[in-house]
């Protein structure tokens, strides 16, 4: 699904509500069509999104850290989005505009965060007839977690803003 926002504008709001420690990163990965990252078949598969080695849990503030990415970031400068309560499986950013900026435009979640919200059944994984059309939608159980996050992440993105101000 397209994004309607440079990935770089993605990456800085999202540090805005997660600044990472312990080598933790930015919650998008890069997703290659045809590279070994996750194939188009696989990114429709509940149980290669359960199959990461990362340790950790649903717990964590760089997993809900992700969490509000994924709602705040895509799902809101995505078009084909409908709802409150959704995220794409794969999204393709805006190209940067300046030509030495070497992101990847095509991106994922991350495997690792979205285990731990399977797992804890926070989120469930909606496959459509391809990667482009599927997404992840949340539980009875993540709508009451993020209904708690929202708050707590806006006020966030808040003070940061009045912070640079």
């Amino acid at each position: 699904m397209q994004v309607q926002m440079k990935r770089s504008e993605a990456e800085e709001i999202s540090n805005k509500i997660y600044t990472p420690t312990s080598g933790k990163r930015c919650p998008f990965s890069n997703f290659e069509p045809e590279g070994k990252i996750l194939s188009k078949e696989k990114i429709l598969s509940e149980d290669e999104w359960k199959s990461s080695t990362k340790l950790g849990n649903p717990e964590s503030d760089w997993v809900k850290a992700g969490l509000m990415a994924y709602l705040f970031i895509i799902a809101k400068n995505t078009s084909d989005i409908k709802g409150d309560n959704v995220f794409p499986v794969f999204f393709r950013f805006e190209k940067e505009a300046k030509k030495k900026v070497k992101k990847k435009r095509n991106c994922r979640p991350d495997k690792g965060i979205i285990k731990f919200l399977l797992q804890d059944n926070l989120i469930e994984l909606k496959q459509k007839n391809d990667a482009n059309d599927s997404y992840f939608h949340l539980t009875e159980k993540g709508k009451e977690e993020y209904k708690n996050l929202k708050n707590e992440y806006e006020q966030k993105l808040k003070t940061s803003d009045s912070e640079q101000s």
